[in-house]
């Protein structure tokens, strides 16, 4: 059971780590692509399904655009050879608050992920563009995601840290 949890909670800090990374308010400048960083502290997991959580955090954007983050995971475990995954909803609001941008994001974690802890390497995954305003009004597209977590030496928070790539219009 123990390890079952440990999976789990391993699966949901990597789905913040997929939400931060959408976060990002970049998309305004003109070039064919755009990366976003995202830093989400994961303060607790659910305890119990449907292993939803809600956290916040930091982004930034390659053009040196930043926000807050708002990130809604559903963790969930799929049998071997995968360990488990996420899908998150990332909300990332500019610091002038003109901007907001929707992504959601899909991370699977192998068990080969887990072999590295307390820092585990985020999964494989994408993120998709389903809303914006402000600068990010007319932003449509997907890309992959790539990151890790860092868990405290307790196992009960970690630091989630995501990078996302998407395509301009």
């Amino acid at each position: 059971m123990k390890h079952i949890v440990g999976s789990l909670v391993a699966a949901l800090l990597l789905a913040v780590a997929g939400l931060l990374a959408l976060a990002g308010s970049a998309f305004a400048h003109p070039s064919s692509g755009q990366t976003i960083t995202s830093v989400v502290q994961l303060s607790s997991f659910p305890p119990a399904p449907p292993f939803v959580a809600t956290y916040s955090g930091t982004f930034t954007t390659s053009t040196g655009d930043s926000g807050i983050e708002s990130v809604q995971v559903l963790f969930f475990a799929i049998p071997s050879p995968t360990v488990g995954g996420f899908q998150s909803l990332r909300t990332l609001t500019s610091n002038d608050g003109q901007s907001t941008l929707v992504v959601r994001c899909n991370q699977l974690a192998t068990a080969q992920d887990f072999l590295t802890y307390p820092l585990v390497p985020n999964s494989t995954g994408s993120c998709a563009v389903l809303r914006g305003t402000g600068a990010y009004s007319g932003l449509h597209g997907s890309g992959p995601v790539s990151g890790a977590v860092l868990f405290d030496p307790s196992g009960t928070s970690a630091t989630l840290t995501d990078t996302i790539a998407i395509p301009l219009p």
